[in-house]
């Protein structure tokens, strides 16, 4: 985190080189947890449009769910009770899985931004059937439940997996401080540009004073390269 902060590239290089030897001494493979939500995905689309289907049929047992709340799955839910809890799962999902994250500055402000989707994804919600909705609360809450399993430090020790303290773990941060930080981020990025471009300015200034050294120390024999040369050197000027 303090090489990020700090923009040195060699810096970054060397922390990068001591994560990759921790991975590999606990046996964890780079590529691996590349590939990994790659592979999950197939399958989590396949069952939300799977389940989308079944109701979009409609199936006429999802018509009758036995239950007096929720009469008919094939139906949105007209209360929004259902969008709500999903996007409250959601955030205590974000809230418990944030620890787990790989630590780095920007990972709490990413958690914001999926806390602030997850907040407006309550209208996407409010338009599916509801046993789409039913399926979704029922993965979060598996999810959140495998989450605290999985941070019991016997099992974590059983499996093999490393404990994370609370040290290296990544802390939460205010909506203010995310703004904050997208807006010092824009305004890196900016100056960038601009030195970018003033470097690409000086860079062009100095073409007529090149040129003009090559025709003072070459050939003076070569009239014709000798005329050449000027003729660029008053275009560039020109221009």
């Amino acid at each position: 985190m303090q090489a990020q902060k700090s923009g040195d590239p060699l810096a970054m290089q060397q922390a990068i080189l001591r994560q990759r030897m921790v991975y590999e001494k606990i046996g964890v493979s780079m590529g691996s947890m590349a590939v990994m939500p790659f592979v999950q995905l197939p399958v989590t689309l396949g069952m939300f449009f799977g389940v989308k289907k079944l109701c979009d049929l409609p199936l006429e047992q999802l018509k009758v769910s036995g239950f007096d709340i929720l009469p008919d799955l094939t139906v949105a839910d007209p209360t929004y009770t259902l969008p709500v809890i999903c996007a409250v799962a959601m955030n205590a999902q974000l809230s418990l899985g944030m620890k787990d994250m790989a630590a780095s500055p920007q990972a709490p402000h990413l958690i914001n931004l999926f806390r602030v989707l997850s907040l407006a994804g309550v209208f996407f919600m409010s338009n599916l059937p509801s046993g789409v909705v039913v399926y979704l609360i029922a993965s979060i809450g598996s999810l959140t439940l495998q989450t605290l399993i999985l941070r019991i430090p016997a099992i974590r020790a059983k499996l093999g997996i490393p404990q994370i303290s609370d040290k290296d773990a990544n802390k939460s941060a205010s909506f203010r401080d995310s703004l904050e930080y997208v807006k010092n981020w824009w305004n890196e990025k900016k100056q960038e540009e601009e030195q970018k471009r003033r470097r690409s300015t000086r860079r062009h200034a100095h073409i007529p004073e090149v040129l003009w050294a090559s025709t003072k120390y070459g050939r003076k024999s070569d009239i014709l390269l000798d005329l050449a040369i000027a003729s660029v050197v008053d275009f560039a000027q020109a221009a």
